[in-house]
């Protein structure tokens, strides 16, 4: 800090350009926090394209270049990552920085040799935007496609900025709440404001909606209005299911709006969607977007290592473990479906966090038998398999997890939507009534998808 300091005395602000400019910073400001990367592997991407277009320029030889990128490759930096496929960050960053800069680009990158500097001082969006694609598949060609070891902050239990960044434009100081007359529309409005008349408490306005937009609702029947009832329900055996008419839990644009308000898959799940529909599979097996993001975030929140998928498909859900999961963990995944399993092991080999998984093709009863016996730990066991065999799965699970670990069964609330006559709707209406009944755990029945049945040993 002291040199900093030193050499940016009088210039803290960096307001005129007779400075050093750092070779990797010109855009990686624009992805950094947004792609959630440790400040070292997003300046890596930064070196590595800058060096590709001082390469394109004739700068430096292809030779040299390589040498750049297998340096960085080496000691398990980065030299892509998912956010490239959108390069709107990037350009963003490039013209904020090239304003800074006084109207020039000024992105430093090596010329004439490795160790001395040129400035590139122009680059279109559309140059910027088919040299990223040559960039990449460039990168592709070295060890874990390109990406990085432990890249993101929370592979080393660190905060995930891009869920917590705020932007200076919409931070506000402590104790400078709101005075200025001439507010702009980043900056926090009067909470007397937000809600009913000028002048009442948040309480009052918040009580007078209730009055006026929730009390007639609520005399239908809502999700809302059962809460009292459903909380003082008795819970007793039924022989069937009850009846329900509907092949979905949501009324359409329900779950297109939840959809609408996820975090969006990155290129690696959207890679799957594409090969399972390429190789004329039943998509609907998919895990899809809503409850793959509800995979991942489970995974990240217990600090998961070690994660048992039953039931692979084309790899989706074990996809969304090996996201969450840091580089020393593992996802073992099961699928005794031959097509299926080779599409999944085709997307794991592509896909950022594919080498955190292994694919085992053969039948799952016998696997998870085998690993009782051997002893094998893991701290989630998620099941979405064959469903009448769910009860199995279970009792094999009870014995691969320490107590507080989790079970997840998927497609549990099929028990409703499946039709009446259809023998694994009964089998997994059975299933949720034995694991309600089990005093070794306590269990959640989430309307996610077609439900999931998140239980915890105790």
């Amino acid at each position: 800090m002291d040199g900093y300091v030193r050499s940016e005395y009088g210039n803290l602000w960096e307001t005129h350009q007779c400075r050093p400019h750092a070779y990797g910073h010109t855009r990686s400001p624009g992805f950094e926090l947004q792609a959630g990367l440790l400040h070292g592997h997003a300046v890596s991407i930064g070196m590595g394209y800058g060096a590709y277009l001082s390469f394109l320029e004739g700068w430096i030889t292809e030779r040299e270049f390589h040498r750049i990128l297998k340096v960085m490759s080496t000691v398990g930096l980065s030299l892509r990552h998912d956010i490239l496929e959108n390069p709107d960050s990037l350009w963003s960053s490039q013209v904020k920085m090239t304003e800074k800069r006084g109207g020039n680009h000024c992105a430093p990158i090596p010329r004439g040799a490795i160790g001395k500097c040129g400035y590139l001082n122009a680059l279109t969006r559309e140059r910027m935007e088919s040299t990223l694609i040559e960039y990449q598949n460039i990168a592709k060609k070295y060890p874990r496609e390109g990406f990085g070891i432990e890249p993101h902050c929370r592979d080393v239990g660190l905060e995930d900025p891009s869920t917590v960044k705020q932007h200076a434009a919409h931070a506000v100081p402590k104790g400078s709440l709101a005075t200025d007359a001439a507010m702009s529309e980043n900056s926090v409005a009067d909470p007397s404001e937000s809600n009913g008349e000028k002048g009442q408490s948040n309480i009052e306005a918040y009580n007078q909606w209730i009055s006026e937009k929730q009390v007639s609702r609520n005399e239908c029947e809502t999700s809302s209005s059962l809460n009292s009832v459903l909380s003082t329900a008795t819970k007793s055996d039924t022989l069937k299911p009850p009846a329900f008419e509907h092949s979905t839990l949501f009324f359409p644009g329900a779950e297109e709006y939840a959809n609408a308000m996820t975090s969006p898959p990155t290129a690696d799940f959207v890679n799957i969607a594409n090969e399972t529909k390429a190789a004329k599979l039943f998509a609907p097996c998919m895990v899809g977007p809503i409850e793959g993001q509800f995979l991942k975030m489970v995974a990240q929140s217990k600090s998961d290592k070690r994660i048992l998928d039953i039931g692979t498909f084309t790899g989706y859900p074990a996809l969304a473990f090996a996201d969450r999961i840091p580089s020393i963990g593992e996802v073992v995944t099961i699928e005794a479906d031959n097509a299926a399993a080779a599409v999944a092991r085709k997307c794991f080999k592509s896909a950022q966090n594919g080498y955190k998984v292994k694919l085992l093709e053969t039948d799952a009863r016998k696997a998870v038998t085998d690993m009782v016996h051997t002893g094998e730990q893991f701290d989630i066991v998620f099941l979405d398999a064959d469903k009448t065999n769910y009860r199995h799965y279970y009792e094999a699970a009870l014995n691969l997890l320490n107590e507080d670990d989790l079970i997840m069964a998927g497609n549990a609330l099929c028990s409703l939507v499946y039709e009446e006559n259809d023998p694994v709707r009964q089998s997994l209406h059975e299933f949720a009534q034995f694991v309600r009944n089990d005093k070794r755990v306590e269990q959640l029945m989430l309307t996610v998808r077609e439900g999931v049945l998140l239980v915890r040993k105790v």
